[in-house]
């Protein structure tokens, strides 16, 4: 976030600089803010994206250490018939994840697979061949 705002103020420091006659060469001064912060950015997006899927990876993982601590609880309250309907009750979530940077649960691979097949049929149907 950081370096969002820094490229955004960088910017407008680069045209005042260059509208008070401070820089007469306003490309060279536009392209080096734009190589310096355009990967600054990459490097920031990727990292934002990186740290969030990280939040669901610790929620899986306390979820784990929770079901485990309560399957324990349950087994020495002598309730097996209880145990064994709980355990085949409970679900795991599918999540897919690009090399641990973004997760992609099985709800959103359906609406996307969904979405796809939506527009290909209006491309099909829009498609008029005179």
């Amino acid at each position: 976030m950081l370096f969002l705002c820094s490229a955004n103020f960088s910017d407008v420091f680069a045209i005042f600089s260059f509208a008070l006659g401070f820089s007469k060469h306003l490309n060279a001064l536009l392209t080096l803010n734009g190589i310096v912060f355009g990967t600054l950015n990459f490097v920031a997006f990727f990292a934002t994206s990186y740290f969030a899927a990280e939040v669901s990876r610790e929620d899986s993982m306390i979820r784990k250490r929770m079901k485990s601590v309560a399957f324990n609880l349950s087994v020495s309250k002598d309730t097996k018939g209880h145990l064994l309907r709980r355990f085949i009750q409970s679900k795991t979530g599918i999540v897919l994840t690009a090399v641990g940077v973004m997760n992609f649960s099985r709800g959103f691979l359906l609406t996307y697979a969904g979405v796809l097949v939506t527009y290909n049929l209006l491309m099909v149907q829009l498609n008029t061949i005179d």
